[in-house]
């Protein structure tokens, strides 16, 4: 029998503190070999939250005080949301059927991930 070891990348994805667009990165980062893989910058405020898309390293969901909402795919950002009347992105989740909800300031929102932008399918407060 043949043995094949497959390698395995521990990857994490961070966000930073910033303000009009300086230090407001999301960073991917190896935490096995210790070191920055890319950082993809956008947002023009602090990034308070991201997220890997499920079973994936890259696709990637970011949000932001700026209310922008960024889906990034290989380090490239695909498209871009902004929440009007939201508020700052306090939290998101990204689900396998590119599905992604997020909270804000003033309450949640549900958005399908269409190939070109996002479809606004339910706003609660």
């Amino acid at each position: 029998k043949q043995w094949y070891q497959r390698r395995v990348r521990a990857l994490i994805v961070t966000g930073s503190n910033g303000f009009n667009g300086v230090g407001c990165e999301v960073s991917l980062w190896d935490i096995r070999n210790r070191m920055l893989l890319k950082e993809m910058h956008g947002h023009e405020q602090s990034v308070n939250t991201v997220r890997f898309f499920p079973e994936t390293t890259e696709m990637v969901v970011s949000g932001s005080k700026d209310s922008l909402l960024k889906v990034w795919d290989k380090g490239a950002e695909i498209i871009e949301k902004r929440l009007p009347g939201q508020g700052a992105i306090t939290d998101v989740i990204a689900y396998r059927d590119k599905n992604i909800i997020c909270s804000t300031n003033n309450g949640c929102v549900k958005l399908t991930v269409d190939d070109e932008d996002f479809i606004v399918d339910m706003l609660c407060f």
